[in-house]
């Protein structure tokens, strides 16, 4: 019940390779299926009725001198913190505002507007004009 492929040792289903070899030898391959894989053992497992609950109203009520449990205590894990990051632009999270003409939705580099002037772009055009 081994193969050169070791599908067979560690999933303990029949790979291509055993199964060829066991049907060359003309024998049942249903034979050499694990015991959790046949039908009857699933069959054998949900056979028991367990009846649904239907929320928290059918619950058993629980005494009040009954202390609930407390959490456990957490432990702070060695070592360096793991870095909390941000959401993703795509998940629609962040907005992407526009460093050209100062629109949401676009940036920079994929700007189809022209350019905003800005106040000291002005400032300086009317200085070169002045001159």
């Amino acid at each position: 019940m081994t193969c050169s492929c070791k599908r067979w040792d560690i999933d303990d289903i029949l790979c291509n390779h055993a199964m060829q070899a066991i049907l060359f030898r003309l024998w049942d391959p249903y034979d050499f299926v694990e015991d959790w894989f046949r039908t009857s053992t699933y069959h054998a497992t949900y056979n028991d009725y367990v009846p649904p609950t239907r929320g928290k109203e059918q619950w058993p009520a629980i005494p009040s001198n009954i202390v609930p449990p407390r959490p456990p205590n957490i432990r702070i894990q060695p070592g360096r913190k793991k870095v909390v990051r941000r959401e993703s632009i795509a998940n629609g999270l962040i907005k992407k505002r526009c460093g050209n003409c100062q629109r949401w939705g676009h940036n920079k580099r994929s700007c189809k507007n022209p350019p905003l002037a800005r106040a000291n772009q002005q400032t300086s055009k009317n200085l070169h004009s002045i001159l």
